[in-house]
């Protein structure tokens, strides 16, 4: 009987619990996809075709797109994620299902990132000084976290999981990817950064409502992109590389949900 590595059992409850943290997220912001007034008034069974007449039946733009991938994307890899962890694999099977579900998390990541800097630049009213601020950071920290990415997916190795194992035995790894999470906490500041200073936030016009997925609370987006920065900068050390991936991810997705 193959007795499970320490890693392995401490992977599988991180695992289960960023899938539980995502589901339950997904649940507890459907009523803001909706709308409160909506959730009060109507069953369950109709709050269902109402969110999808809000968002879907309605003509798709640009924020709608980054908006469905945003919100659904995570289905994708945290299943491919549980799955490659608690099914019998092999060694050709572990690659191509960890990289294909790594580049997953990095375009999460990446869409994230783009809600934060639009949010951003409406709240400021869209000043150009803003969006050239923080339009430059994304590129600096994209275009070297792809690249850190893919060197890091070049430098797994993979061993044969003893007989009747489970998962994938990760034999070997760099540390490239903790140099990208670094850069994306890097970008988090500079994205929150602008929003440190409620008081230099131009006022919102009169009858309209403030951009903000928080509701237009300069102080609630505030506390949320630094709750994410103080989890990036804090938690890179104790979790392996293989865990770090999921929950870091749910937690951004939680943060930077645009509704």
């Amino acid at each position: 009987m193959y007795i499970y590595s320490d890693e392995y059992q401490l992977g599988s409850c991180v695992l289960i619990a960023s899938a539980t943290v995502l589901v339950f997220d997904f649940f507890l912001t459907l009523q803001q996809e909706v709308g409160v007034d909506y959730e009060l008034q109507l069953g369950p069974p109709v709050n269902f075709w109402v969110k999808i007449n809000h968002i879907w039946m309605q003509p798709w733009t640009f924020g709608t797109g980054i908006f469905l991938v945003n919100r659904y994307l995570p289905f994708v890899d945290t299943s491919l994620v549980l799955y490659l962890q608690f099914t019998t694999t092999h060694i050709d099977m572990c690659n191509k299902y960890y990289r294909v579900s790594t580049w997953l998390i990095a375009v999460g990541l990446m869409v994230s990132e783009l809600i934060l800097l639009m949010r951003t630049y409406a709240m400021w009213q869209r000043r150009r000084i803003i969006l050239y601020i923080l339009g430059g950071m994304s590129f600096a920290t994209f275009g070297p976290g792809i690249a850190l990415t893919y060197l890091e997916l070049k430098s797994l190795e993979f061993g044969e999981v003893p007989e009747g194992g489970l998962g994938c035995r990760l034999l070997k790894a760099s540390k490239l990817i903790f140099v990208t999470y670094v850069l994306v906490a890097l970008s988090e500041t500079g994205m929150d950064s602008p929003l440190l200073f409620p008081s230099y936030i131009p006022p919102q016009p009169p009858d309209t409502h403030p951009p903000s997925p928080s509701g237009g609370r300069p102080d609630s987006d505030e506390r949320k992109g630094s709750s994410y920065v103080s989890f990036s900068l804090t938690f890179p050390h104790p979790f392996p590389v293989p865990l770090y991936h999921p929950i870091t991810y749910h937690v951004h997705h939680t943060y930077s949900t645009p509704c």
